[in-house]
């Protein structure tokens, strides 16, 4: 009998210690040594779970490095609290993955968002490129093509408004003093409603972001289109040139 129970004592040894050699088990928990931890590991070590009442901290000097071709995935709006950094590239948000309450796929910030490099609004007005032809053959027009752009200098494929004026300075620092005699018009793509008449007006754009413009002037004269931007910016066309 002793020695049954000798054998059975020696085997459950032996098995224990293969358990313990043998590490967890898949998806068993394995929290760290504090009772109740809210902070511990599943998957046999292989996934970090921070439960309520959790907390990663990274102190002061210390980085959180994500390497690239790393994945990090949010189910539901984050939440910032303070000032929030972006070195590098802040971009692809997909569909639905950072949903604030108005159901938009938007970042919301309540504080700081800083951007050190270049923040690019896709698909919205962002730029505008001019192109000033050279005074008409029968004389007197000048036609000036404008294309609206997004930040990533593509073309918006969208209708959009901006404000406009007409100046006497390369710059833009100043009001035209005299008009064009003849006008400012469409020649066959936008809208411009004019709130001074032939120096200060609106263009609206057709849906690929498109408008052209003829000045006409009987005498000398030099100008220039100034167009003012969302971010309040100027594009400001080479010189509108008319001979007598």
């Amino acid at each position: 009998m002793k020695k049954r129970i000798g054998l059975l004592v020696t085997v459950a040894l032996i098995l224990a210690m293969i358990a313990a050699c043998a590490g967890p088990v898949a998806n068993e928990e394995v929290p760290l040594p504090v009772s109740d931890a809210a902070v511990y590991l599943t998957n046999g070590g292989d996934k970090q779970v921070i439960a309520s009442g959790g907390e990663v901290e990274v102190q002061s000097g210390g980085t959180l490095d994500v390497q690239s071709g790393a994945t990090v995935t949010m189910a539901a709006a984050p939440v910032f609290t303070g000032g929030f950094n972006v070195n590098g590239g802040l971009s692809d948000f997909g569909s639905g993955s950072y949903v604030t309450a108005d159901g938009d796929n938007d970042v919301g910030v309540a504080g700081d968002l800083e951007v050190k490099g270049v923040f690019i609004n896709t698909g919205k007005l962002g730029a505008a490129v001019q192109s000033v032809a050279a005074e008409g053959a029968a004389g007197d027009t000048v036609t000036v093509t404008v294309q609206f752009n997004d930040a990533a200098s593509t073309a918006i494929a969208t209708v959009a408004t901006v404000i406009a004026y007409m100046s006497d300075n390369a710059d833009g620092s100043t009001l035209m003093s005299s008009a064009h005699d003849g006008g400012v018009a469409i020649l066959t793509d936008g809208l411009l409603i004019e709130i001074t008449a032939d120096k200060v007006f609106y263009i609206t754009s057709e849906a690929d972001g498109d408008v052209d413009m003829v000045f006409t002037e009987s005498g000398s004269k030099t100008a220039y289109l100034v167009i003012v931007l969302p971010d309040g910016s100027l594009s400001i066309s080479d010189v509108i040139t008319h001979t007598a």
